[in-house]
């Protein structure tokens, strides 16, 4: 299983940085060269596991493969002047949130699953809270919310009982939290978007996975090795055949076309294919009757 970010720059199709680029890089996150559980393709933020040995790409994984990208980022000497803009999908590994008040309990030294608490003031100000002593005679425990809201300036009648706390708490914008990679942003002035659910024309990643399947397919013969083989020679022939920028322009024309108020089935004819089902009134609705 290969994960890859997709540029729309003359440098793509993958993202990747030059030894020289990567040595800077190196030199101001040393992180970046030690070992993880993922595979990196060499000075990229590409990444590999081998499903069935390897842990699936969870949350934490593309966390750390994101950070990875982030960090080389500033380093692409191309990217100089260009603000950067990332497009994920709506994948739960991408959307997952930090926390939830229904995380903490009540008392102190009860139920808390994360250590610190970041959030945006109203003012768009990023905050922090610690969930645990730091010190005291309560040191290492958990505050529990009876604390955690006394800290936060909000007020709370005595005789609420915990369901009444949570939902009491969970107007304040310390738990109506961001994601962890909206979070993660924040440390490198990265601006990130995430693509409507099921609306696969908006995710050029999807156009790379759909461009490999069939020519994965067209050269099968039924083994893993010769399996393995194509998926790399997939990559380069993707890349040999630009066909990231004929991804990157139906990206451009399809928002295009749903800003001008064209409909889902509309814009499936016009840049997918004329034989889509002009009926179409959701893109979430499965009109094979045969399946």
């Amino acid at each position: 299983m290969i994960s890859d970010f997709v540029v729309a720059h003359p440098s793509g199709p993958f993202f990747s940085l030059n030894p020289a680029e990567y040595a800077r890089a190196l030199q101001k996150y040393h992180q970046l060269g030690a070992p993880t559980d993922l595979e990196y393709v060499l000075n990229t933020a590409s990444a590999s596991l081998n499903v069935g040995y390897d842990n699936y790409l969870d949350n934490a994984a593309v966390l750390g493969q994101c950070e990875r990208l982030f960090q080389m980022i500033e380093f692409k000497e191309c990217f100089k002047g260009h603000t950067i803009e990332c497009v994920f999908d709506q994948a739960r590994t991408h959307t997952a949130k930090s926390h939830s008040v229904n995380d903490f309990s009540r008392s102190v030294g009860t139920k808390c699953t994360v250590d610190k608490i970041q959030y945006l003031d109203p003012n768009g100000k990023a905050r922090s809270i610690d969930c645990f002593f730091q010190s005291g005679p309560n040191k290492g425990l958990s505050k529990g919310l009876d604390v955690i809201a006394k800290e936060l300036g909000i007020a709370q009648p005595e005789k609420f009982k915990l369901p009444a706390l949570r939902d009491h708490l969970s107007t304040h914008p310390a738990f109506q939290n961001v994601s962890r990679l909206e979070l993660l942003v924040q440390k490198y002035h990265v601006r990130i978007h995430f693509c409507p659910k099921f609306h696969c024309e908006l995710n050029i990643c999807e156009g790379l996975w759909g461009f490999q399947k069939q020519f994965v397919r067209k050269y099968s013969d039924q083994t893993f090795p010769t399996l393995l083989k194509n998926i790399v020679v997939s990559r380069e022939e993707f890349s040999k055949k630009d066909t990231h920028l004929r991804l990157v322009r139906r990206f451009w024309k399809a928002l295009q076309s749903y800003k001008d108020g064209v409909s889902y089935a509309d814009v499936m004819r016009l840049y997918f294919s004329s034989k889509c089902d002009g009926t179409v009134k959701s893109h979430t609705r499965i009109s094979n009757t045969k399946l």
